[in-house]
């Protein structure tokens, strides 16, 4: 039962992914596509073709995640919503700059909200990441929170500062490319410390204090918790876990049991 609930799991997130970056993906290809049948003597027309690819899709994803997956997430509904209305308005004014400012009003949503909810001490991301941090505590979801709420705030002033320093061409192609990539590396990171944050904080203890530091710390858990010690250290010398984000080695939890950290 198990496995079948993890495979269900795993093939749900996937499906997830695919329904996230593939209306993006459609925007990039019918662009290049539309330039390479009309030429680059009609960019106009490249970018409508494509914008217009781009709505159809995102109507797509939205009615495959709900027939699918039963339903359809917040970031999917907010970036339907907006990709209709700037998309139309880019087609009617012929003007990309209304589908380039989509993103960043995304992340200027998404970011505006996780801090609102840390400022009443209420973790938001929980209610839309929860099958992916299982387990992790109160203190675990403030923080993390917060790393998104900080990482969104990164990415408006990116997609800013891209769309006014780069050509249509070369921001299409960076935020296809290489925003996916940036988000998707921070979200696999953010799950890496959010189940294993005390094999991070011995990887840390490693390369911040030296090898000593983080064999004295060893030691103290092994006093302690032996067990729990010992499974932590051969993960930390077997896996060579990253450390890709400082501000979330302390989530509080213990990744086996979802327990609260001690001292």
């Amino acid at each position: 039962m198990r496995g079948k609930a993890d495979a269900k799991s795993n093939h749900n997130g996937t499906l997830s992914l695919m329904l996230d970056f593939g209306p993006l993906l459609v925007f990039f290809l019918s662009y290049k596509g539309a330039g390479w049948i009309w030429g680059a003597s009609n960019p106009i027309t490249a970018m409508t073709f494509g914008t217009a690819a781009f709505m159809a899709a995102i109507v797509i994803a939205v009615i495959i995640s709900k027939v699918k997956l039963g339903r359809v997430s917040p970031m999917l509904w907010l970036s339907a919503l907006l990709i209709l209305f700037f998309g139309g308005l880019t087609i009617y004014f012929h003007d990309q700059r209304f589908i380039q400012i989509k993103p960043t009003i995304i992340y200027a949503f998404f970011a505006l909200m996780l801090f609102a909810g840390l400022l009443r001490g209420k973790p938001l991301l929980k209610y839309l990441l929860q099958a992916a941090y299982d387990g992790l505590s109160h203190t675990g979801w403030m923080k993390l929170s917060r790393n998104w709420a900080l990482f969104f705030v990164a990415m408006a002033i990116t997609n800013e500062a891209m769309r006014r320093m780069m050509s249509f061409d070369a921001w299409l192609a960076v935020k296809v490319w290489g925003v996916t990539i940036v988000s998707v590396i921070f979200a696999a990171a953010n799950i890496l410390l959010g189940r294993f944050p005390k094999v991070c904080d011995l990887a840390f203890r490693f390369f911040a204090d030296g090898p000593s530091a983080c064999c004295d710390s060893v030691s103290a858990s092994s006093r302690l918790k032996p067990k729990k010690s010992s499974k932590c250290l051969r993960s930390s010398s077997t896996k060579g876990l990253p450390i890709a984000s400082l501000a979330a080695i302390e989530t509080g939890t213990d990744g086996a049991n979802g327990s609260t950290a001690r001292p």
